[in-house]
C-alpha cells in the first residue's frame, strides 16, 4: 500500500510538470501564431476552427497558469478549494495571458520579417 501511495505522488507529479510544459510552450506559442494570422489576413475572416482553436489555447494556458500558482502556494488542497480559487482567480490570468499573447502577436504582425533583422542584430 505504501508502494502504490509512492507510486501515485510520482505519477501525479509527472502528469502536473507535462501538462504545464504543454500549456507554456505548446499552446501559448500556438496562440501568438493563431492571433499573428488573424492580425496579418486582412482580407480573410477567422474560421471556426481556427476560433476554437484559438480560445482552446487560450484556457490550457490560463489552466496550467492558474494550477501552477495554486500548487506552488498551497501544497493540499481538496477538489472544491482548488476550483474556488481558480474561479477567483480565473479573470486575472486570463487577462495576463490575452496581454501578453496579444502584444507579441501584434509585435510581430507590426514589424513582420523587420522583427528578424532586429533580434539578430540585438543579439
Amino acid at each position: 500500500d505504501v508502494c502504490k501511495k509512492g507510486k501515485d505522488e510520482k505519477i501525479k507529479s509527472w502528469s502536473l510538470l507535462l501538462g504545464s510544459a504543454e500549456g507554456k510552450f505548446e499552446s501559448k506559442n500556438q496562440l501568438s501564431l493563431q492571433l499573428f494570422i488573424a492580425f496579418t489576413s486582412p482580407y480573410r475572416q477567422s474560421s471556426t476552427i481556427q476560433l476554437i482553436s484559438m480560445v482552446t489555447s487560450l484556457l490550457m494556458v490560463t489552466r496550467t497558469r492558474i494550477k501552477e500558482h495554486i500548487t506552488a502556494r498551497h501544497k493540499k488542497l481538496t477538489t472544491e478549494e482548488e476550483i474556488g480559487k481558480s474561479v477567483v482567480l480565473l479573470p486575472l490570468f486570463l487577462t495576463q495571458t490575452i496581454s501578453e499573447s496579444g502584444f507579441l502577436a501584434l509585435t510581430f504582425a507590426l514589424l513582420q520579417y523587420n522583427c528578424i533583422t532586429m533580434f539578430v542584430s540585438i543579439g
